[in-house]
């Protein structure tokens, strides 16, 4: 693997608002007023499943970063 490699698959883990709101079955947009102050005019209330869609999320990206290390580690032990 190079490093190339190695880094896209890096940063393809990170979670956009477009991840979560396609975990959370919501509009992008919408996701992205729940972010704005409370006090905003703008500002939506998150979508009530939000807690288990960032779960997923995390859990999975989790998952892909462990992969990640050891397809790394048993490149190292094979030099």
């Amino acid at each position: 693997m190079t490093f190339h490699e190695a880094a896209n698959r890096l940063l393809a883990c990170a979670v956009t608002i477009d991840d979560v709101a396609g975990e959370a079955n919501v509009d992008p947009l919408a996701l992205a007023r729940a972010w704005r102050d409370p006090s905003s005019a703008s500002y939506v209330p998150p979508p009530p499943n939000w807690r288990e869609a960032i779960i997923r999320l995390a859990r999975e990206r989790a998952t892909a970063m462990g992969e990640l290390a050891h397809e790394l580690e048993r490149e190292i032990l094979s030099q």
